[in-house]
């Protein structure tokens, strides 16, 4: 899609004549970075009879939102040509970021969007789709979690100095989820099985040394459990084993596969599954 110039008159006029929803959405795709049409439609349209009609609206208010040059859709498909409509890969333009900080929305420096490679976009997408299922744990239903903050990248990045060094300590995301009156912090890792472990152990000590700086705790109170979701149990095993010789002083960490996260957001992390 050209980027044609859109003046400030008229992304105003967009404010006034897109719904909260569709700008919320792209406000969402913005925050993801990438996202696919299906996590839109399980964020945001839920109450259809059927997941096609479903389908069929996500699809019709991403199409305005394109025609407004606001989004735009990538080259690649996640799932191949095969996978549908569902599969498209949706990202904010730089049209549509200066809307969203024309509107308040987003306060940070303009990205400059580029096609990632095969596989920085399946981590990105894997991103959102964590994302996408903690809003779903948490949905406004008797007896749940409620979502009270999510931070994707960079805004979860937490900045913390060693011996005169500034050091960033770089989660994929932050979450903060509120259940009974007690609030769990989270930071969270998603791990595609691709690095190698020497590599998960060195990022692993950036979360030890910025726990020892005490400054999360001295700004919330406590330290969040840092969640590493790994695609398998062999993955599983093999980070615990890894982390539990590496480090036995705190325990920071809990390894999970991916449909083992709505349990400990509900139900918290046993002392024994923390490495």
């Amino acid at each position: 899609m050209s980027d044609t110039r859109i003046s400030k008159l008229q992304l105003l006029a967009y404010a006034n004549t897109l719904s909260d929803k569709q700008i919320e959405i792209v406000k969402t795709i913005y925050d993801c970075n990438y996202i696919l049409t299906d996590q839109i439609r399980r964020l945001y349209f839920t109450g259809h009879s059927t997941t096609s009609s479903a389908t069929r609206t996500t699809q019709y208010n991403l199409n305005r939102l394109k025609q407004l040059r606001l989004i735009d859709t990538g080259r690649r498909r996640i799932g191949g040509t095969r996978a549908g409509s569902g599969s498209y890969v949706w990202y904010v333009t730089s049209t549509g970021e200066k809307f969203l900080n024309l509107i308040g929305k987003n306060a940070a420096t303009l990205h400059r969007r580029r096609e990632l490679n095969g596989f920085n976009l399946r981590h990105t997408i894997a991103l959102s789709e964590c994302y996408v299922q903690l809003h779903e744990i948490c949905r406004a239903e008797e007896n749940r979690p409620k979502l009270t903050m999510i931070q994707t990248e960079p805004d979860c990045w937490r900045n913390y100095q060693l011996r005169g060094r500034k050091i960033a300590l770089k989660p994929d995301l932050a979450a903060v989820t509120q259940i009974d009156g007690f609030e769990d912090r989270w930071f969270i890792e998603v791990d595609l099985a691709t690095e190698g472990i020497a590599s998960i152990l060195e990022k692993c000590t950036r979360y030890h040394e910025y726990y020892k700086t005490n400054q999360e705790q001295a700004q919330h109170g406590v330290f969040p459990i840092t969640v590493w979701i790994v695609p398998n149990i062999e993955r599983k095993k093999r980070l615990c084993d890894a982390m539990g010789r590496a480090f036995k002083s705190q325990k920071l960490f809990t390894v999970i596969c991916a449909d083992e996260l709505e349990s400990i957001v509900c139900g918290g992390v046993k002392e024994d599954a923390m490495t």
